[in-house]
């Protein structure tokens, strides 16, 4: 057995508070620590000029898995990186075909798509890897899964769009229409339902994306242009606070308490283009909370990031200052009613992709020109 196969091998013991964070990390009495700075780490990458480095999502066990240099899988543990050779391996043995990571949970289950562009029909595959072993799941291979998130029972979450007939079809725009949102769970994939509301003044269609799941199965996403919440297989659209006028939005991610963390947008005042719109489009980042959408003061600066939420209802992502600054994206942890502004070497920009219940934050940053990213971790 490899180091990396060893190191991803989950506990003996199925209870996650053994393989995670100490119990009391586990318990719904969670410990709220006051805001405070984070500590900037690069991650270790191989010692030579410009490496590459993006990590995808990481585990309470801190372990961190991603991307040097384009095509080398990673875990970073403890301070140091080692290679994902059984990834590395497989993909070898099948010219064309490449992979990437969307997640990982905290028995070192790594969930992700297989994809071959260089077919005149594009192909993916849903991939699970469990204790060093490829699982290909039976029935998705004519389906392009592009599973998002990964929960400690095995239950995975994502959209596929089944009628890609060439590369035309996955332009932005032709992507977006036709998705289904699905979960797949012990090799089997379910379909999830969708809204359908007339009388509300969005058009809600048959669009879903699955964008979270917890570790008591609920799943939260986008449904026709509004957030909803999945339980048990039936859908229920989201709270929306009266911010304006034609409110939308999708929920992002979902903690074991249910606080869910997502984006509400509605119409804002006429923008004087001459365009056939003549309005702006405003938003908010909000945590649903019981019945209560609480809107985080603060996080409204133009804010173009996948939202993450832990268990102790830290959030994480990134904004950047004007819509014309595109380049210089910010990282920030919202706790406790504060926004602490996650620091990187100086004229940087930074982005998240994680945070895992000990607070501990990953993502990349890069210089004002984006010419190139390393992996970083904010403790």
């Amino acid at each position: 057995m490899s180091n990396d196969e060893r190191a991803l091998r989950p506990a003996e013991s199925s209870s996650v508070a053994r393989v995670g964070a100490p119990s009391w990390l586990i318990t719904r009495g969670l410990a709220r620590l006051q805001p405070r700075e984070r500590r900037f780490m690069e991650l270790h990458t191989p010692p030579h000029e410009n490496n590459e480095s993006w990590p995808s999502a990481m585990n309470n066990r801190g372990q961190i898995v991603g991307l040097v240099d384009w095509n080398t899988h990673v875990l970073w543990e403890q301070g140091r990186m080692v290679k994902l050779d059984m990834i590395m391996r497989d993909l070898e043995t099948r010219p064309g075909w490449g992979f990437s990571i969307s997640e990982t949970n905290d028995y070192g289950q790594i969930v992700g798509v297989e994809s071959n562009f260089s077919l005149s029909t594009p192909a993916f595959k849903t991939i699970l890897w469990d204790n060093g072993r490829r699982i290909e799941l039976e029935g998705l291979e004519s389906i392009p899964g592009i599973p998002l998130a990964i929960n400690n029972r095995g239950q995975f979450i994502g959209f596929y769009r089944p009628d890609i007939g060439s590369l035309e079809d996955l332009k932005p725009g032709v992507w977006d229409s036709g998705l289904k949102a699905a979960v797949w769970d012990s090799g089997q994939v379910t379909i999830l339902e969708t809204l359908t509301d007339e009388s509300d003044d969005l058009e809600f269609g048959s669009d879903a994306c699955a964008c979270g799941i917890n570790n008591h199965g609920v799943i939260v996403g986008g449904c026709g242009g509004v957030p909803g919440k999945w339980e048990a297989g039936h859908v229920t659209k989201l709270h929306l606070p009266v911010m304006g006028e034609h409110m939308g939005g999708s929920a992002h991610d979902i903690n074991d308490h249910g606080e869910i963390v997502g984006r509400v947008s509605y119409r804002g005042e006429d923008d004087g283009l001459d365009d056939g719109i003549n309005s702006t489009w405003e938003s908010q980042v909000v945590i649903w909370k019981h019945e209560d959408c609480i809107p985080l003061h603060g996080v409204r600066e133009t804010d173009i990031s996948s939202l993450r939420i832990n268990n102790r209802g830290q959030v994480v992502g990134f904004f950047v200052p004007t819509s014309e600054d595109l380049d210089r994206m910010h990282a920030y942890l919202w706790e406790d009613g504060r926004i602490v502004q996650l620091d990187v070497p100086a004229e940087w920009g930074s982005w998240v992709n994680d945070i895992n219940d000990t607070g501990h934050v990953i993502g990349g940053y890069s210089p004002a020109d984006g010419e190139w990213s390393r992996a970083c971790l904010w403790a």
